[in-house]
């Protein structure tokens, strides 16, 4: 037996570690074609026991069943997306080859026991020197040796297959009648690849948006990048990112069920997967907000995919471990490794050469933004090394509809977007100022500190209740703060993440103002209320306090005395007799 993998659905093959080996078959007895199997007692099981495990090969009593015949009877489910191919069968290319079996007659070495039902065995070769020579008497007293060598028969054993090895006496027994033997060549693939399904728009009616990915490996992926852009004038603009992993092409068991994952998936924010054990726990969708810029835009997504600002590709490996065997370890199959061959279905679908990998881990849709209000100074184009805000939105907290004349009970939220062209990641502080002129004040109602990807972007929303009559700005700021209360003097920047100075700080806020109304006037009405009052005391007058005591004093003792003014008094006449 030869095995073989394939990572492209079936272009190219590499030799299965530990191939080849003899396997068993299982048939009927007295029958020697019978549907392959790899046994714990057979020689090729201790070196393919962990990679037939790892694609998902189903077992029946500790043996793996890897016969094409038998597999090719078997029927499979499909997916909504896509049919799954039969993973655990062998590729309709796998081929089960019959090699011609020379018998001439010659007793030349035979004893008197040695018979065609128990023959001689004068070779029984490994991989190294595959082929066998048996001999034995008939019935008859005629003594024959029959073989299957390279040499005999000057096969190819790249094209053509090799000579059995290690064969059974009472194989090679039935070898003697049957003039053909046979070599198997059982081939396994799949695609070692991701894919981007699509992106829509959320049915909440929010700026939120729904993408779909699902793996073509057997393998749990671990760590995949999914971003989300939105493509304006030729710009590509990174707008949302999230990390998760991914399940493995589902496997059927043979007998109905799909095999369970050892090693199961771990999603990121945002992400949810399918059922474990169903026709699409290999799948995945992402829920992220954007908000719209105005205006026609496309929003593509990608995974394990990057895009530069001019929408320049920069594709990443792909980190997988083992999910049908429960060990991390799974190298050369396994690993962190680049994609090697795109569904040609889907980057037919999209107008894009099947030959490149990474056609299918992208996707993109267009649509059509909302116009903003008027305001929104300040802010605007990113440059190099810069840290900028991209937009601010007054909204209605409700709606989420913009708004430029509030009513007085009408709650609000603040809606900004912030973007980073740093190459590399740290952290940033945003803030939120609320600048009411009738006042001449300035107030920061909101502050955060958030991390940004390379390249990175956000977007946060604020509830800030309702507001009075009057004007009101509401400038977002990223790593810029104010502490006096002029909004156009007095900015002091910071570094982002610490250290690096940004090219400039001319984009670093921008503004959004509305104008507070009234409310429609009631007619008065009377109104009883009623509140405890206190009310201080019309004058002071302090009274001395004294405190008597004795204490006895042997000798004598210094005290304190004091000695109290006395008033002169008044002589008092009286008449006496």
């Amino acid at each position: 037996m030869e095995f073989y993998y394939s990572e492209d659905l079936g272009k190219t093959y590499k030799p299965l570690p530990g191939s080849p080996g003899w396997c068993s078959v299982f048939d009927k007895p007295g029958e020697y074609l019978g549907y392959t199997a790899v046994g714990p007692e057979d020689e090729a099981f201790g070196r393919l026991d962990k990679w037939l495990e790892m694609l998902g090969v189903p077992q029946s009593g500790g043996y793996y069943i890897v016969s094409p015949a038998y597999w090719n009877t078997a029927s499979f489910p499909v997916a909504q997306y896509r049919p799954i191919p039969k993973p655990v069968a062998p590729d309709p290319g796998s081929e089960c080859l019959k090699l011609p079996v020379s018998v001439v007659q010659d007793p030349t070495g035979l004893d008197q026991g040695d018979t065609v039902q128990d023959p001689k065995c004068f070779k029984n070769g490994d991989a190294s020197d595959p082929g066998f020579v048996a001999g034995g008497y008939d019935s008859s007293g005629n003594g024959w040796r029959w073989s299957c060598t390279q040499s005999a028969w000057g096969g190819n054993p790249a094209a053509e297959g090799r000579p059995p090895i290690q064969l059974t006496k009472d194989y090679i027994s039935l070898m003697w009648q049957a003039r053909e033997t046979t070599w198997a060549q059982i081939k396994f693939s799949y695609r070692y690849n991701l894919v981007a399904v699509g992106v829509a728009k959320d049915a909440s009616g929010k700026d939120t948006y729904v993408a779909t990915f699902y793996n073509e490996s057997p393998f749990t992926v671990r760590g995949a990048t999914l971003r989300a852009y939105v493509v304006q004038d030729g710009k590509w603009q990174l707008v949302a990112s999230t990390r998760t992993d991914i399940g493995p092409l589902p496997r059927s068991d043979g007998q109905g069920n799909f095999l369970p994952v050892y090693i199961a998936p771990s999603y990121g924010p945002g992400v949810t997967g399918g059922p474990p054990q169903s026709i699409d726990s290999n799948v995945i969708k992402w829920t992220f907000e954007v908000p719209p810029p105005a205006g026609e835009y496309r929003l593509a997504v990608s995974v394990n995919l990057a895009f530069t600002e001019s929408g320049t590709m920069v594709p990443e490996p792909m980190v997988t471990v083992p999910a049908y065997r429960n060990t991390t370890y799974g190298e050369p199959l396994t690993g962190t490794k680049m994609e090697v061959a795109c569904d040609p279905y889907v980057a037919q679908i999209h107008g894009r050469s099947a030959s490149d990998p990474y056609a299918d881990n992208w996707v993109e849709q267009g649509f059509v933004g909302v116009t903003p209000p008027p305001g929104g100074g300040g802010g605007g184009e990113l440059k190099r090394d810069d840290l900028a805000v991209t937009g601010v939105q007054v909204l209605d907290a409700a709606t989420g509809q913009p708004v430029s004349s509030p009513q007085p009970a009408q709650n609000l939220k603040v809606r900004a977007s912030f973007a980073s062209s740093f190459d590399v990641g740290g952290w940033a502080k945003i803030r939120l100022y609320k600048y009411q002129a009738e006042f001449g004040r300035l107030d920061e109602v909101r502050s955060e500190s958030v991390y940004f990807e390379p390249r990175g972007a956000c977007t946060r929303e604020w509830d800030i209740g309702n507001v009075g009559t009057g004007q009101y700005k509401f400038i977002a700021t990223i790593d810029l703060y104010n502490t006096g209360n002029d909004p156009s003097t007095g900015w002091k920047p910071e570094k982002f993440d610490g250290k690096y100075e940004e090219s400039t700080y001319d984009n670093n806020k921008r503004e959004a103002g509305v104008t507070g109304t009234e409310g429609t006037p009631r007619e008065p009405s009377p109104v009883q209320r009623s509140q405890s009052v206190w009310y201080p005391p019309l004058t002071w007058k302090e009274r001395p306090i004294y405190e008597e005591y004795t204490e006895p004093v042997y000798g004598w003792k210094k005290v304190p005395f004091s000695r109290e003014k006395v008033e002169e008094g008044k002589p008092a006449v009286r008449l006496v007799e």
